[in-house]
């Protein structure tokens, strides 16, 4: 995969995070940065700033935005292994 913008997406399909989360990733959106990896708890994952809110207001979990996972192991543990075999299908 060329793109890194595309890989990223496809990164963030693959652990489950909502479109919107992954794209303001990509973009590098400033908005409220401190809040937003406040919501993300040190996981890696760092929602968008609406989400962020939400997690830090109480309103919501940040395990509840995780959705549609394809790693086969649950928010926010990563088995490298597994996690490289799809970083390689990516590149094939």
């Amino acid at each position: 995969m060329k793109d890194h913008n595309e890989y990223l997406k496809a990164v963030g399909k693959y652990f489950g995070y909502p479109e919107c989360c992954t794209n303001q990733f990509i973009h590098n959106h400033g908005e409220q940065r401190l809040a937003r990896f406040k919501a993300g708890k040190g996981t890696g994952f760092v929602p968008c700033s609406a989400h962020a809110k939400e997690i830090n207001d109480g309103d919501i979990t940040l395990e509840s935005l995780v959705i549609n996972r394809e790693h086969k192991f649950a928010f926010p543990y990563v088995n490298k292994n597994l996690f490289n075999e799809f970083i390689n299908s990516l590149n094939k």
